[in-house]
C-alpha cells in the first residue's frame, strides 16, 4: 500500500483565512489538508443528514497543488463507529480532489446518557486494553470499508494521566495500527503535550510503533495552561520540538508529507511572516530527510492483554459513556468514575469545551451573546452558559448549538430589551444560509439602529418603537454558521 502513494512535501492546514496567503505561497506549499466538517452544514430537518458548501469546496478546487482530507468529526477509536450521514459529503470531497490517502483521529467523540447518545464535545481517548484495541479495529474496518482511499490514524493527545494498568500510548497504536493494517499520521505536536503532562515519553512512544506506517506527520504550536501544556494549534513551534521533528522525520522510512497546523482564530494574531518561517523550516526537514538512513527501533516486549487494576476494569463502552458524561458536565457514579474525578485533567478537558462551546455561540449568535454581556455583566453570562452546558450536551456543529442555545433562552424568559429581536434575527441568518431560502424577521424596534449599536458593541439608545422587518437573503450572510467542532479546542 506504501508504495503506492504519493510524496507530496510540506504543507498545512487549510483555513479562509489562510486563502491568499496559500495563493501567494504555492513556492512553500507542497500540499494543502483540509478538515471535511468546515465544509458542511448539518440540515435542519433530517438527522445525520448533511450539505456541502459548494462555494469554498470550489475555492479549494482551485488551488493548484494536492488536497489531502483530515477528518475531525468520526473519530475511530472507540466502540462506535463513524455514523454514516458524513460519508456522502465525505467521499464526495475525496473523489473531486483526487486525495491518495486521508486521516481520522484515533480517539471518540459520541457516548450515551440515559439511553440517548450524545456529542461528547472533544475528541477524548479510548480505552488502552484488549478490549479497546478491539473495539478500535472494529470501527476503523468499519469505516475503512466506506472510504475509497488508504486511511491513516492520527496519534491522539490526553490530559488524563494513564489509568492503572493500561498499556502504554505507543503499544496501543502499533497493536491496533497492525491488526486494522492502516497508516499512522503521526502527530509530534500530541506527543510532546501528552509527555510534558506526564504520559509517555516521546522516546517511549517511538520505540513501540511501527515506523514504517508512518505516513504523515504533523506539527504546530502550543501554550501552558495551570501547569498542563494544551495541543492548541496557537503559534509556531517550540525550537525543541523542531529539533526533535528534524531527528524523528529522518527516520521514519514512508513518510509522503509534512503538515503545519494553525488554528483559524489564531491566524490573525500570529501573522503570515510567522506561517513563512515555519514552513521554510519544515522545508528544510523535508529535504533532509531522504538523504538520512533511517533507523528501525525493535518493540518493547510486552503482554497487550495486561489486566488493569483490580476495581477498574471497565469495557470500552463504560469507559466512553462515563469519560464522555463527565467532560460534558453530566452526573456519572461507579468506581470508574470516582477515579477519573481525581484526575485534575478532567477540569481541564471540561473548560477546553466550555471554551470552545463558548466560542462557537459566539461566532453564530455574536450579537445575542454580546447583548447578554453588556445587560447581565460576565459573571451572570458564564452563570447562563454554565447552566445551559449542564442541560444541554455539545452539539457537532455551531449551527446546531446556536438553535438549542436558543431555545435555551427563550425558556429563561429573560426580560431584557431587543433580545428576542436579535436571538431571532441571528437564528434567522443561520436557516437562511442551511436552507439556502430568503428568511424575513420581524423586529419590535428599528433593527438598523439596534443592530449597529451591538455590533459597535454597545447598547441602542432609545431606537424607534413599531412594527419592522429585515429580508434576508442568502448572499448576504456570513459563513460563520457552518463552523463545525474542531478536534482540539483551545483557550483564548
Amino acid at each position: 500500500m506504501i508504495n503506492e502513494l504519493p510524496a507530496l512535501g510540506v504543507g498545512l492546514t487549510y483555513c479562509d483565512g489562510l486563502h491568499t496567503f496559500v495563493l501567494e505561497h504555492q513556492d512553500l506549499i507542497d500540499i494543502v489538508e483540509v478538515e471535511p466538517q468546515t465544509l458542511w452544514f448539518a440540515d435542519r430537518y433530517a438527522d445525520d443528514a448533511y450539505h456541502l458548501d459548494e462555494n469554498t469546496a470550489s475555492q479549494i478546487d482551485a488551488l493548484p497543488m494536492p488536497k489531502l482530507v483530515h477528518g475531525v468529526g468520526f473519530p475511530v477509536g472507540g466502540s462506535r463507529p463513524p455514523r454514516r450521514g458524513q460519508l456522502g459529503p465525505l467521499n464526495c470531497l475525496l473523489s473531486r480532489w483526487h486525495a491518495p490517502w486521508m486521516s481520522e483521529h484515533l480517539s471518540f467523540n459520541r457516548a450515551n446518557l440515559s439511553g440517548c447518545e450524545f456529542n461528547t464535545g472533544f475528541l477524548l481517548p479510548p480505552l488502552q486494553t484488549e478490549e479497546g484495541i478491539e473495539a478500535a479495529v472494529r470501527s476503523i474496518r468499519s469505516f475503512a470499508s466506506e472510504v475509497g482511499v488508504p486511511l491513516a490514524v492520527e496519534t491522539g493527545v490526553s490530559y488524563f494521566a494513564p489509568l492503572p494498568g493500561e498499556m502504554p500510548d505507543g503499544e496501543f497504536v502499533a497493536e491496533v495500527t497492525r491488526r486494522a493494517n492502516c497508516g499512522i499520521l503521526l502527530d509530534l505536536h500530541n506527543l510532546y503535550a501528552n509527555e510534558h503532562n506526564g504520559r509517555q515519553p516521546i522516546t517511549s512512544f517511538l520505540d513501540q510503533i511501527p515506523l514504517e506506517r508512518v505516513w504523515e506527520v504533523h506539527v504546530a504550536g502550543g501554550q501552558e495552561h495551570r501547569g498542563y501544556w494544551l495541543d492548541a494549534h496557537s503559534g509556531a513551534m517550540s525550537n525543541d520540538l523542531f529539533c526533535l521533528a528534524r531527528e524523528i522525520i529522518g527516520s521514519l522510512p514512508n513518510v509522503r508529507a509534512i503538515i503545519f497546523e494553525l488554528f483559524s482564530s489564531y491566524v490573525h494574531q500570529v501573522g503570515g511572516g510567522v506561517v513563512l518561517a515555519e514552513l521554510e523550516r519544515l522545508h528544510e526537514i523535508w529535504e533532509a530527510h531522504g538523504r538520512e538512513q533511517p533507523r528501525r527501533l525493535a518493540a518493547a516486549a510486552r503482554d497487550p492483554r495486561a489486566a488493569l487494576a483490580i476495581g477498574l476494569s471497565p469495557e470500552p463502552r463504560e469507559w466512553e459513556d462515563t469519560l464522555g458524561a463527565l467532560v460534558a458536565g453530566q452526573d456519572a457514579h461507579g468506581p470508574l468514575a470516582d477515579h477519573l474525578q481525581q484526575d485534575p485533567g478532567l477540569a481541564i478537558t471540561r473548560e477546553l469545551v466550555g471554551d470552545f462551546r463558548a466560542s462557537m455561540l459566539a461566532s453564530t449568535v455574536k450579537l445575542t451573546i454580546r447583548l447578554l454581556l453588556l445587560t447581565l455583566g460576565e459573571t451572570s453570562l458564564s452563570d447562563l452558559l454554565n447552566r445551559f452546558w449542564r442541560l444541554s450536551p455539545p452539539q457537532l456543529f455551531a449551527s446546531t448549538e446556536a438553535e438549542v442555545f436558543g431555545q435555551f433562552v427563550r425558556r429563561q424568559q429573560l426580560e431584557i430589551p431587543y433580545l428576542d429581536d436579535v436571538l431571532s434575527f441571528e437564528l434567522a441568518t443561520v436557516a437562511a444560509l442551511i436552507d439556502k431560502k430568503p428568511q424575513i424577521v420581524p423586529f419590535e424596534h428599528d433593527p438598523v439602529v439596534v443592530l449597529r449599536a451591538l455590533g459597535e458593541g454597545r447598547l441602542p439608545d432609545s431606537p424607534s418603537e413599531g412594527r419592522f422587518e429585515i429580508e434576508l437573503s442568502v448572499g448576504d450572510l456570513p459563513e460563520s454558521a457552518r463552523i463545525p467542532l474542531s478536534a482540539h479546542p483551545v483557550l483564548h
